[in-house]
């Protein structure tokens, strides 16, 4: 049986590839993950090796689309790379989210 991570040392969890160094607390709620997006932290699932944090935006595609700005959740890559987060079902029903730094 493979440990949890919240048990895992930060070194390791470098050494194999996740994006954040530290998990500061675990076993929250989508809706708690939420709440500590909209306070600027970073969250990840248990299962994912990179997390989810609220960024700002502010641009114009092209001249003919008014300039658009505001707060998105963007979603950082395990392999690097960035991408708008996307919560599927089975996100929200979890309770493995942890915030992480």
């Amino acid at each position: 049986m493979k440990e949890p991570i919240a048990k895992i040392k930060p070194e390791f969890i470098v050494s194999e590839g996740y994006r954040y160094t530290e998990i500061l607390q675990d076993n929250l709620s989508y809706g708690q993950a939420m709440d500590l997006i909209n306070e600027g932290k970073k969250v990840a699932r248990s299962t994912f090796k990179g997390y989810w944090a609220k960024q700002f935006i502010n641009g114009r595609k092209n001249d003919n689309v008014e300039e658009w700005f505001g707060f998105i959740i963007v979603a950082v890559l395990q392999g690097g790379g960035h991408a708008i987060a996307q919560p599927y079902q089975v996100d929200m029903l979890s309770n493995d989210w942890m915030e992480v730094r």
